[in-house]
């Protein structure tokens, strides 16, 4: 699907803020609120563009964060990746290259409902090689932002007791329909507009939620995808997080335990652009002693939701 220069426009300013109505389009970008309804809903078709409304995990409960990466048999990778797909802690399935063939994002509340999880899902899979599990011990920075830059995560992190049943239920309902009006919100959860409005504004302000335009980066030029994991000394670690987070093509930055220290998700026009930028970032930071690259070849799954 081939974008022109008012797709771009109309995708630029969701980006800023992915909630605003057509109408506040429209004027922005002195086109009929028609126009504005009818390209969106065709990037909505061609899914282009995607919207989601994405809680800080540790706030709604979730306390594990881990990677599964999974050698196959050549051939095997899509059947493994659908026998994974419908389990609602498997958050994002990649299919890659490199040392595994398909990478499972996995999103629990405990290391109990973790163990619960992996013989279930994973003792099912027939013809597997090799597994391996990273956890996620910081996650840095994690951005959907391609026009503007997000160095990272400024917020605090609010303790989970701060929520209660009614920003639970809020959160669920936003999920559910991201770019619904405050008023539609109030109607579904039977509560006064006001009181909706002012809890709304704690979330977001608190950073415990925020929406987001989640825009598929092939669409953008963006062609080459990859997972790149870094040995790091140890006692730079969390500065060379900080500095990789600047970078605008990084979207993802965390610190995990095992062989490598730091896995960030990588963003290039081509592969040779890709290469060209880490071999830059090994010479502007020599505290990385070493990188592996897992090209992703298809997003298999991904998936926002928490709460619904």
């Amino acid at each position: 699907m081939e974008l022109d220069d008012l797709d771009m426009i109309l995708l630029k300013e969701l980006e800023s803020d992915a909630r605003q109505g057509y109408e506040s389009i429209a004027t922005k970008m002195g086109i009929s609120k028609t126009t504005v309804h009818r390209r969106l809903q065709r990037l909505l078709d061609g899914r282009i563009i995607t919207f989601a409304t994405i809680s800080d995990p540790f706030c709604v409960g979730y306390e594990v964060f881990c990677l599964v990466g999974i050698k196959v048999p050549s051939g095997k990778s899509r059947a493994i990746a659908d026998q994974l797909a419908p389990y609602p802690a498997i958050k994002y399935i990649q299919l890659t290259t490199g040392r595994y063939d398909v990478m499972a994002w996995v999103l629990v509340r405990d290391i109990k409902e973790l163990m619960q999880l992996l013989p279930e899902a994973l003792g099912k899979l027939s013809q597997v090689i090799d597994i391996e599990t990273v956890f996620f011990l910081n996650v840095v920075k994690n951005s959907w932002r391609y026009f503007t830059h997000e160095t990272g995560i400024p917020n605090k992190r609010a303790k989970r007791d701060a929520l209660d049943e009614f920003d639970l239920l809020l959160i669920r309902e936003m999920e559910i329909m991201p770019r619904q009006t405050m008023t539609e919100l109030a109607e579904r959860v039977g509560s006064d507009r006001f009181a909706v409005n002012r809890r709304m504004a704690k979330l977001l302000n608190n950073g415990i939620v925020k929406f987001v335009s989640v825009v598929d980066a092939a669409a953008l030029g963006y062609r080459v995808r990859a997972l790149v994991f870094l040995k790091v000394k140890y006692d730079r670690l969390v500065g060379v997080a900080n500095s990789l987070a600047l970078e605008q093509t990084i979207m993802h930055v965390s610190i995990i335990s095992g062989n490598f220290q730091i896995c960030m998700w990588a963003i290039a026009k081509d592969i040779r652009g890709l290469h060209v930028f880490l071999d830059n970032i090994l010479a502007e930071l020599p505290e990385i002693i070493c990188y592996e690259v897992v090209q992703v070849v298809q997003i298999h799954k991904y998936s926002f939701r928490m709460l619904s």
